[in-house]
């Protein structure tokens, strides 16, 4: 079998291509280029996870420039609504550790996920807390979770409750198609604005090779693991021409295991999608509510035609 068959049949996404890679890095956000500013929505409730959400957005603001909008899913008139005092406290916190960012809070008037997936469609990052009881974290780890990542407009950003600021590296999941272009030109720019290391983690299986004539046809698992290891080393020659410091990790198994195993020095973990395919499409369900219950690190999910990749290439 020649190269290219062997490349179909155990890349069989990759589409006839060798496709490892990211676009060329723009900058630190896609919309960004037009005003210099960031703009961020923030989901807010009354519970604690929300309140970990503008804690990151907070720190975030400190090393750039923002614009960010508070929205919450109940009606602002009422006064002891407590997700409507949890967003001026919200409003008071931000304004107060970083007195430059422009601030908006949006009446409610419709559902979470309505408000968010509209208001993303004109901000560069859609900011959610996370919390195992709570619906805002149910967002990305139960029914609501492909509905809102291939409805947001924009980046979107997953912080747990327990979060705390730390981490010495920017970690992000490489397919073997162009699922993860974006992800990885999004995750470049984060580690080039906040002078961190990015990781690049690939992961490999042996294939299952159960079609008719193929019984006897054998690749050499030290091959494939080679094969694999050159594709994610041709990436990260292109980063390092960026003035990035980048390492690879290419192991055997289930990419959200590879992934979890270096969560330990992670501030951020990204991960990109065409909507419902690839590693994405791998992590919804048990996996990705096993990482957003395993550890304090953020989640940031890049969808291919997002407003960030549009605007970033």
């Amino acid at each position: 079998m020649t190269e290219v068959g062997i490349r179909a049949l155990f890349f069989p996404h990759s589409r006839g291509r060798v496709a490892i890679g990211p676009p060329a890095l723009a900058g630190t956000g896609g919309n960004r280029q037009d005003s210099g500013i960031e703009k961020v929505v923030i989901g807010i409730d009354g519970k604690r996870a929300s309140q970990v959400a503008v804690d990151w957005v907070i720190e975030r603001a400190q090393r750039s420039p923002l614009q960010v909008t508070l929205l919450t899913a109940v009606d602002p008139l009422v006064s002891d609504s407590t997700d409507c005092l949890a967003m001026k406290a919200a409003y008071q916190r931000i304004r107060g550790a970083s007195p430059g960012t422009v601030v908006d809070s949006v009446p409610g008037g419709q559902p979470m996920l309505e408000g968010l997936a509209e208001r993303s469609k004109n901000a560069d990052l859609l900011v959610v807390g996370s919390h195992p009881h709570r619906s805002v974290r149910a967002v990305l780890s139960g029914s609501l979770s492909a509905e809102l990542v291939s409805r947001a407009g924009c980046a979107l950003v997953v912080v747990p409750d327990d979060w705390t600021p730390g981490g010495t590296a920017i970690l992000v999941g490489v397919d073997d198609d162009d699922s993860s272009d974006e992800a990885v030109a999004f995750a470049a720019a984060q580690a080039k604005s906040d002078d961190k290391e990015l990781v690049l983690v690939h992961s490999w299986r042996p294939p299952s090779v159960g079609l008719e004539g193929m019984a006897g046809f054998v690749v050499d698992p030290e091959y494939l693991e080679q094969d694999h290891r050159a594709r994610l080393a041709q990436v990260i020659v292109g980063l390092e021409r960026q003035e990035l410091k980048v390492r690879g990790v290419t192991e055997l198994g289930p990419i959200g295991v590879v992934l979890e195993s270096q969560l330990s020095d992670a501030a951020l973990l990204v991960l990109g999608s065409h909507g419902h395919e690839s590693i994405l499409g791998g992590l919804l369900g048990s996996t990705i509510q096993h990482l957003l219950h395993y550890g304090s690190v953020p989640i940031a999910i890049v969808r291919n035609g997002s407003r960030w990749a549009s605007s970033g290439q």
